[in-house]
Formats: C-alpha cells, structure tokens, sequence
C-alpha cells in the first residue's frame, strides 16, 4: 500500500469541540489535582482518541479497514503523543487561570495596585453622577492590562516575544474578563464605603 502523507499540517491547538469535552472533564481534573490521582490524564487520553481517533484527525480519506505503513504508523504515534502533550498543557492552564482567579476573588492587589485603585475612586463616583462609566471603564482597563499584563500573571516565566497558542489565547481572555470583574467590584465597594464615611461626617 502506497503511504498516505498528511497533506495537512497538524494544528497545534484543538476544535471548539474538543474544548468543549475538556472542559466537562475539568471538574474531574481538579479532584484529582486535589487527591493525587494519576489515573486521570491516562482515562482522559484514552476515552478522547476513542472519540476523535487520531488517524481520522491524519487521514480523513484513508478507510479504517487499509492498513497503514509502517512510515505512517510512526506518524500516528508522533501525533498521539503530540495530542497528549497538548492535552496535559491544557489542563495544567486550566490549574493556573484557576489558582489565578482564586487570588483575584480573595482581593489580592498589590500595594502598588491597591494604592492605584484607590486614586480612582473618587473618579469613579465622579463618572457614576455624570452617567460616564463607560469612559471610566475603558480608562481603567487600559491602563491597568498595559501596567500589569495579565499575561505576566499567567506565564510569569513566558518570553514576551513568543506567541501564544490559541488555547492560551483563549484563557488570557478568560482571565483578563475576570479581572474586569473584580475590579469594577472593588470600585463599587470602596466607593459605597467611601460615599457612607464621608455622609458620617454630616
């Protein structure tokens, strides 16, 4: 049998699909994370290639009953192990965005951001009775993603210049939305308080 090269180059990232069962598996992952279970990634691999076979990813025109080369068998392994490498980067992603979060919900800032944060509070009312939040917003989230990068937060350890792979990206989204999240709470927050403090004076 003549072999079958790929014609298309394998993607190093994975269709929304396969994202999509990730995920439901992510709360298995974290008790596992939690209880040293092993076995995890191991039945992950094997119930994702019975889903999505890796020859079928390869060679979508190849009948499954046509025997492959030895050439090409040395391919499918190369892409199995690819697709276990990728999939173990994503769950150790999904334990860092987690972990992150964790300490973004706890109120975390640095003193620097605390301090910065702080400044604003009282443009921050400011922009609430002028009915101007959504300039605020833009403002604040501008200045604090390019001061402290979420990236850095995420892959402290990344060089700048190196792109990231499509999982990746799609994770710095997640966080940076959460980040948004608990710092439109924190403006509410020290807002109301400050607002509550200063009619004590009255």
């Amino acid at each position: 049998m003549q072999s079958h090269r790929r014609i298309v180059n394998y993607s190093h990232d994975l269709s929304t699909d396969q994202v999509s069962w990730l995920d439901e598996q992510d709360r298995s992952r974290s008790w596992a994370h939690q209880d040293e279970d092993t076995s995890f990634l191991p039945s992950v691999f094997e119930r994702f290639f019975v889903l999505w076979p890796v020859r079928k990813m390869m060679w979508l025109s190849i009948p499954t009953h046509h025997r492959l080369t030895e050439e090409d068998r040395q391919l499918e392994q190369e892409g199995e192990s690819q697709l276990k490498a990728y999939i173990t980067a994503f769950f150790e992603l999904k334990r860092i965005l987690s972990d992150s979060i964790v300490a973004i919900d706890g109120g975390n800032w640095t003193v620097d951001q605390f301090g910065w944060l702080a400044d604003h509070i009282d443009t921050y009312i400011s922009a609430v009775l002028a009915a101007d939040l959504s300039s605020f917003w833009c403002s604040i989230f501008d200045f604090f993603f390019r001061v402290w990068p979420i990236r850095d937060v995420l892959w402290p350890t990344m060089p700048a210049s190196r792109d990231l792979t499509g999982i990746q990206r799609r994770f710095l989204c997640a966080a940076e939305e959460q980040y948004k999240r608990r710092l439109k709470a924190f403006f509410r927050t020290h807002a109301y308080s400050q607002i509550l403090s200063d009619d004590a004076l009255f």
